[in-house]
């Protein structure tokens, strides 16, 4: 089974570029999510636990609402 994306190019220029790329967005909020997550481990005094652990929480809903898998 194969999968094929088609655009027409110039016109869908920005489609095409997301399609490319979504893989390095997958890895930016992988690298963010876990970011968060060892801020939460380190419970250091340069971050607020709560406004941490609420955006982390936000960060997993909407992931979750558009079916995205980290």
């Amino acid at each position: 089974m194969k999968g094929i994306l088609e655009f027409d190019l110039p016109e869908e220029h920005e489609e095409h570029d997301l399609a490319l790329n979504a893989w390095k967005y997958m890895i930016v909020l992988s690298s963010f999510d876990n970011r968060m997550r060892g801020i939460l481990k380190q419970e250091t005094e340069d971050y607020d636990y709560d406004t941490v652990n609420k955006l982390r929480d936000e960060l997993w809903e909407m992931l979750r609402d558009n079916n995205i898998d980290l």
